[in-house]
């Protein structure tokens, strides 16, 4: 009797198309494998290869300001989100190997975008690079005249002045003033700065007169009377 014998092709398109299956899988597991590789190359290159930072000089023009109390690391990260040097640790690395960084001067510096570290660590370390925006009181001038002499030397109307004088509690003049500035706007050149306010700028003169009061102890002095 004759018996069935499946034909051949079939058999063989069968076998291919249960193949695709173990092809896709394969594919997927060897792009997974790729990547990983691929990250796993980023990793030690980061690891490896030191922090990242632009070269040369820099191109444009940018007002940076160190503040009072900043740590290497600290103006590293305001550099960098700046967009005066690449990386915080390609900075901090090169303020370790430069002794002078630890004399960098609270202020305002003229700078440049995308820096290298050295050249940002240049200009910073060096005091004549400040920008400063000097004006003189002299000797000799009542309130009145201070004001006057601030309201013309900068772009501050003078009514700002006279508004903060008519409540002076935030200039930190002693209780024994009663309030009134007379006397306690220390004469001298003052730095500014690039954003003065009447505010800053009459704080700034009664500080330097508690400063000078405080070396001459007038205060132990007025006591002792």
């Amino acid at each position: 009797m004759p018996v069935a014998v499946a034909p051949r092709g079939r058999r063989k398109e069968r076998s291919g198309a249960g193949c695709l299956p173990a092809l896709a899988v394969v594919l997927v597991v060897a792009l997974i494998a790729a990547f990983g590789i691929w990250k796993g190359l980023d990793f030690v290159k980061e690891k490896f290869a030191g922090p990242g930072d632009f070269s040369g000089k820099g191109h444009g023009s940018v007002l940076f300001e160190v503040h009072d109390g900043d740590s290497a690391t600290e103006i590293g990260r305001n550099l960098k989100a700046a967009g005066i040097v690449k990386s915080v640790d390609a900075f901090t690395k090169a303020a370790a190997a430069e002794p002078e960084s630890r004399n960098i001067q609270v202020g305002n510096y003229q700078m440049k975008l995308e820096m290298s570290s050295e050249a940002a660590l240049a200009i910073l370390i060096n005091p004549d690079n400040l920008v400063k925006n000097l004006i003189t009181v002299p000797e000799g001038l009542r309130v009145v005249d201070i004001v006057d002499l601030l309201a013309d030397k900068t772009d501050i109307p003078k009514k700002d002045f006279d508004k903060v004088l008519a409540d002076p509690g935030q200039l930190g003049l002693p209780d024994y003033a009663d309030g009134n500035a007379e006397g306690y706007l220390f004469p001298a050149t003052y730095d500014i700065g690039t954003e003065p306010t009447a505010t800053s700028i009459l704080t700034a003169m009664v500080d330097r007169w508690r400063q000078a009061a405080d070396d001459a102890d007038l205060e132990g002095a007025a006591a002792d009377l």
